[in-house]
């Protein structure tokens, strides 16, 4: 089986303890958001004793107006500081507005999937014990959390970022190429690209 489908059931596996929550399950990962602002690495913060995520202290941004279209989300002078990518591909996952990027190169580059989450980063603080790594983190001051269905190291990570207390983006991100920059640390990039749509929506 593939990464991608151990970070797929993951997700799912987390999705089965949110039953009794309002949200409704996670996207499923894929092969992996605004003007201007910071793209470096976020720091990262601590989860609240409960277990369950940091509340939102910032300004509460929506993704409504992008709903139709995800992948509006990103200008083009945005989508350049992803890297050298293709269109974007406008999907619906489960409900979950959805665009990928993939870049233009075959091989060396990270692709780049935009999910509008059902879930709250709360939920997904609940479902952590699920996914074999999970990371608390922040992304342009929103509390946020990066995971993977294997290890984190290895070209695949997601990230979810709480923009309100009732909406959650999630940035996933996959690299298959073993010698390229970031391999290692796919999760300082899936942070990266949310801090990207981050920036734009402020």
């Amino acid at each position: 089986m593939n990464r991608l489908a151990l970070t797929a059931l993951a997700t799912i596996a987390a999705a089965g303890l949110l039953v009794g929550c309002d949200s409704k399950t996670p996207g499923t990962a894929t092969t992996a958001p605004g003007t201007g602002g910071n793209t470096g690495s976020p720091t990262s913060t601590s989860a609240s004793s409960s277990g369950e995520a940091p509340p939102v202290t910032g300004t509460p941004l929506s993704l409504d107006k992008f709903k139709t279209d995800p992948c509006t989300l990103l200008t083009p002078e945005q989508i350049t500081q992803l890297g050298d990518m293709k269109p974007g591909e406008k999907r619906d996952r489960s409900g979950q507005p959805q665009c990928i990027w993939h870049p233009k190169a075959p091989t060396g580059a990270f692709s780049f999937t935009y999910t509008f989450s059902k879930s709250t980063l709360n939920d997904y603080y609940k479902g952590k014990s699920n996914y074999p790594y999970f990371k608390p983190a922040q992304v342009s001051g929103y509390p946020a959390a990066s995971f993977d269905g294997i290890d984190g190291v290895h070209g695949d990570c997601s990230t979810v970022v709480a923009l309100s207390d009732k909406t959650a983006l999630m940035v996933q991100v996959n690299m298959s190429t073993k010698t390229a920059p970031n391999y290692s640390t796919p999760c300082t990039v899936s942070e990266k690209g949310a801090a990207i749509a981050i920036e734009g929506l402020k």
